[in-house]
């Protein structure tokens, strides 16, 4: 998002975190893992694979930080 799009934002007393998170939150969505491949480990019980798509999940996290 553009600086001038913050201060117009402000001006409209939207809060700029606010923002961010939300931006972090659809980046997250976009990136993360398919959740039909947690339910193919988790009914095959498949821990080295669950630990994987954890891995992949948290990497998205990283990535894409929450504001503070």
């Amino acid at each position: 998002m553009e600086e001038q799009d913050f201060e117009e934002l402000n001006r409209l007393h939207v809060d700029k975190n606010d923002i961010l998170l939300l931006q972090a939150q659809e980046s997250r969505k976009k990136e993360y893992p398919p959740i039909e491949d947690f339910a193919d480990a988790w009914v095959k019980q498949d821990e080295s694979a669950l630990e994987e798509y954890r891995q992949r999940c948290l990497a998205v996290k990283v990535k894409y930080p929450k504001p503070e």
